[in-house]
């Protein structure tokens, strides 16, 4: 996967929000990430009523990208949400046996959010 100068700009909820199940909040992303693309360099996320980007980050034996430009988020709620480096369920260090336990996110740039810059969730201590 390759995810490179994309722009996502002024992305809001849809009309049902809140949700129709009467779930209190589901967080939406202008770019959400779930796999880890080989090269994911000079997106910009502006103006996002809740998350910028959703990502899961590379961990530190993985190959980052050589290009040297920033994916920046300005103007959302959240602009960088790092999910832990696997998806397998449950918590704490065992959830991400091996080398996942050292990630490695670079070069985000993120600015004027009015809750978070960047947010890491569900990383082992």
């Amino acid at each position: 996967i390759r995810l490179a100068k994309n722009l996502a700009m002024g992305c809001t909820h849809a009309p049902t929000f809140p949700h129709p199940l009467g779930i209190a909040y589901e967080p939406v992303a202008a770019l959400q990430v779930q796999a880890k693309p080989a090269w994911f360099v000079g997106n910009v996320v502006a103006g996002a009523d809740d998350i910028g980007f959703l990502l899961r980050p590379k961990t530190c034996t993985e190959p980052v990208a050589e290009d040297e430009e920033a994916n920046i988020a300005f103007g959302c709620q959240v602009g960088f949400f790092i999910l832990r480096p696997c998806t397998t369920p449950g918590g704490g260090p065992a959830a991400c046996p091996g080398d996942m336990d050292c990630v490695s996110v670079e070069n985000l740039v993120s600015w004027k959010h009015s809750h978070i810059a960047i947010f890491f969730v569900d990383h082992p201590a």
